[in-house]
């Protein structure tokens, strides 16, 4: 006979999420300060090299963290169409999550290319690297408010889960009001990945699937 079998047959998918917002988390705090984005190359190249380590970290935490959310893309789309939910709101919120690890991923990436160039003195590197730090920053710290279509239909659960519904309700919220300024949407972006996962793992279970995926037994 055959059965379906989705994400959610497994408890430990959701804990996608809660990596995912971790370390978008800690790769934003190991990201130093001080970048003197208005500074000329030299300075710039100058700040690069002296906080390199730091920088390093904060790129490899945060590609393994856009990579988690990848995974979780497809968790998020399967838990809501497993609740019941039309596809478009499953698929919407599929492609968000999708959109929001894709940016995240290739931000850090630049980042991380950026924090191994080896001289001060090379004009070819003044002239680029910052420019990729600079643009690398900017797409992680912002990546986070592409998630607002997937927090929004998240919204959708609040009679059948109040923990993911209602934290879905204020991270809407607090993601939409950030449009205006996107480089603030890491934390309530991050944060909605922590505590949405939590509830995925602890709600997911071998009862609530749908044919996505079959397999046969004899």
């Amino acid at each position: 006979m055959s059965h379906p079998t989705t994400y959610q047959d497994n408890r430990l998918w959701g804990l996608f999420g809660v990596l995912a917002g971790t370390l978008g988390v800690l790769g934003h705090f190991l990201l130093p300060g001080g970048f003197p984005e208005n500074g000329d190359g030299s300075q710039m190249m100058t700040w690069i090299l002296d906080n390199a380590a730091s920088i390093r970290m904060a790129a490899a935490l945060g590609i393994i963290g856009g990579l988690s959310m990848i995974i979780y893309s497809q968790v998020v789309g399967s838990f809501l169409h497993d609740a019941g939910r039309r596809s478009p709101v499953a698929t919407s919120s599929t492609v968000s999550v999708g959109a929001c690890a894709a940016v995240l991923t290739v931000g850090y990436i630049m980042i991380s290319v950026a924090s191994w160039a080896d001289s001060v003195n090379d004009i070819g590197q003044v002239v680029w690297v910052p420019t990729l730090l600079n643009i690398g920053i900017h797409l992680a710290v912002s990546a986070w408010v592409i998630a607002l279509p997937a927090a929004f239909a998240c919204t959708t659960l609040l009679k059948t889960n109040r923990v993911i519904g209602i934290f879905s309700i204020l991270a809407t919220a607090a993601i939409g009001l950030s449009v205006l300024l996107p480089a603030v949407s890491w934390f309530p972006g991050a944060l909605w990945f922590v505590i949405v996962g939590v509830a995925i793992s602890l709600t997911a279970g071998p009862s609530r699937v749908h044919p996505t995926r079959t397999t046969s037994t004899v």
